[in-house]
């Protein structure tokens, strides 16, 4: 995993004016004595000579990656200047964070999956506007709203004929266009109506 960072201007606000050709070097954001340099590299994965930021003739950092940090600091020999710089968010990037079970953007997506799961199991707790019902009664379909103010649809999809009025399978999108969808696959009732078996919820 590596973390690309912008071209920006070495802006000196304080006189107003860029900073030019002055060699700087990166850090990470805890390393507040600046005892210890980060490797960083050109956009292609080459090695900068000396971990050297320069800002050239027109006071303008060129692209770099670097392998660990997502927010450095960049600092001159002097530390006259500081300028504390986030990384380009990427999809690449994203992507590593949340298939990595040991970070906290993982670790925020499951639990945000895991509480969502559990209100599409009851759809009655995020239906938010008029439902639609067949002349059984069955809720057919209906808004929704997710707790993060996200819209959506709840849609019947298998009406149960042996006890009419009740929704054997369900579907809840996520988003208007959908981004997510939440399916209730088809429940199993025992001889008095009563659901006997439950699969759990698909996320797709």
């Amino acid at each position: 995993m590596s973390f690309t960072f912008p071209a920006m201007v070495a802006y000196d606000s304080s006189g107003n004016k860029p900073v030019k050709q002055v060699s700087f070097q990166v850090y990470a954001v805890t390393d507040t004595a600046f005892t210890t340099p980060l490797a960083i590299t050109d956009t292609f994965g080459a090695a900068l000579p000396g971990n050297i930021l320069n800002s050239g003739t027109q006071g303008v950092f060129p692209q770099f990656k670097q392998a660990t940090n997502s927010t450095v600091v960049i600092t001159d020999a002097s530390r006259v200047y500081a300028w504390t710089v986030n990384c380009v968010q990427q999809d690449t990037a994203t992507a590593a964070f949340i298939n990595d079970s040991t970070t906290a953007t993982a670790a925020a997506l499951n639990a945000t999956y895991a509480r969502f799961t559990q209100l599409a199991r009851n759809p009655d707790l995020i239906i938010s506007g008029a439902i639609t019902r067949d002349t059984n009664g069955a809720a057919t379909s209906a808004p929704v709203v997710w707790p993060d103010g996200t819209v959506g649809t709840y849609t019947a999809d298998t009406l149960s004929t042996a006890f009419p009025g009740s929704v054997d399978g369900y579907h809840i999108t996520y988003g208007s266009p959908a981004t997510h969808t939440y399916t209730q696959p088809t429940i199993t009732r025992d001889s008095t109506g009563a659901a006997s078996n439950i699969p759990q919820i698909v996320v797709s």
